[in-house]
């Protein structure tokens, strides 16, 4: 596959790969955000009452998104 190629395809062919891997990165990241996003919400409502740092917890991991 490389035996014809010359410095640009190659350069295509890396940045390709990084492209892709950085992009199959980014589901399992938004997991994890929205994970910890629906525990803060999970903890709030099992309280029975809202507390500022219950908020604050809420709002963090809304700003990670």
């Amino acid at each position: 596959m490389f035996r014809y190629s010359n410095w640009l395809d190659r350069l295509y062919m890396v940045l390709g790969t990084l492209a892709a891997i950085i992009h199959g990165a980014g589901l399992p990241l938004m997991m994890l955000v929205f994970g910890d996003m629906t525990d803060s919400f999970a903890a709030a409502g099992n309280l029975g009452n809202i507390t500022f740092s219950n908020t604050t917890n809420a709002s963090k991991c809304c700003l990670w998104y």
